[in-house]
């Protein structure tokens, strides 16, 4: 990363706004234009994170063992959606699939932080459900992605 890159997490306000990788949803790309006020827009399209439901999972899969081993089990679901180009909504549907799935616990909660612990009880229909929107998640992150990628500046930049 370049000394003054910063993650959608560090934004200040700027001059120039340079978009390395396509956002994973119009909110994401907004509230970055709303944080950094820039006079200039910079949009580029460099691969980002994974957006196949496998990949996404042994993603969040390794970095909820680090935090598990590191942090005693404390995530942030915003940090954890920077970390892997995705939504937070994406990050909560892939813990709670993984709380389902009788991998982890989800011992407390708030709005962005979580506490896990290892192992759980699986919940086969709950499973379902939470696969069933996570893939629903990564499908709308790859359809603003692809749209995002063909589209005019002029028409991803405009105010909702």
């Amino acid at each position: 990363m370049l000394p003054e890159a910063r993650t959608r997490r560090q934004l200040i306000p700027a001059e120039t706004l340079i978009i390395a990788n396509p956002p994973p949803g119009r909110a994401e790309l907004l509230q970055a234009l709303r944080i950094v006020q820039p006079r200039r827009v910079v949009l580029l399209a460099l691969p980002s994170g994974s957006e196949g439901p496998a990949e996404f999972i042994k993603s969040l899969a390794g970095m909820l063992r680090y935090a598990l081993r590191a942090k005693g089990g404390q995530v942030s679901l915003s940090a954890l959606a920077t970390a892997l180009s995705q939504r937070t909504a994406a990050v909560e549907a892939g813990l709670r699939w993984l709380a389902a799935r009788g991998y982890i616990h989800i011992q407390a909660e708030s709005l962005d932080e979580f506490t896990l612990l290892e192992g759980g009880q699986p919940d086969a229909d709950k499973a379902a459900v939470m696969e069933a929107a996570l893939r629903s998640i990564l499908q709308e992150t790859a359809a603003f992605r692809a749209f995002y990628s063909r589209a005019a500046a002029e028409e991803l930049l405009q105010p909702d």
